[in-house]
């Protein structure tokens, strides 16, 4: 039913909600005005179909935000999702990533960053297509051939 949340949705206001109040200063912000009062009131006010959006824009901004990590506070980061049967940062990265989809089209990594994200998904065991994990491992190896040499 379209006004009825689903388990997708319902698994990413999760990671909305851990992720906000664990690693996001929201302290200040009263109760009302935090990121998962402020879906639910989306989803109460004006309906799943707008609700779904909010919470796609929020974890879009979460994504982007978390370009300025390094690989061990991502790596911490997922092991605590994880533990706690959240979805992690990394497969969220991996399925709404502009940055992942446009390494995938080129077939070839450009930074460090680019190749932490790669081996993230690899080493973390993230759910990719056959194809993709594929194309992923020899993107990997073709970066660390280039960068020994």
């Amino acid at each position: 039913m379209a006004d009825q949340p689903d388990d997708d949705f319902e698994r990413l206001k999760t990671f909305l909600g851990v992720f906000s109040e664990r690693y996001m200063s929201i302290e200040r912000l009263p109760p009302e005005h935090r990121p998962l009062a402020c879906l639910e009131y989306v989803e109460k006010t004006f309906g799943m179909k707008r609700a779904r959006s909010s919470l796609q824009v929020a974890i879009n901004d979460i994504i982007a935000r978390s370009d300025r990590f390094d690989f061990e506070e991502v790596r911490s980061l997922d092991a605590d999702l994880r533990a706690n049967g959240v979805i992690t940062l990394s497969e969220l990265r991996v399925r709404f990533s502009k940055k992942y989809r446009s390494i995938i089209r080129r077939g070839k990594i450009r930074t460090v960053e680019e190749y932490y994200l790669l081996k993230e998904i690899v080493d973390a065991s993230i759910e990719v297509p056959a194809e993709a994990r594929s194309t992923i491992e020899g993107i990997l190896v073709d970066f660390e051939e280039r960068a020994i040499n």
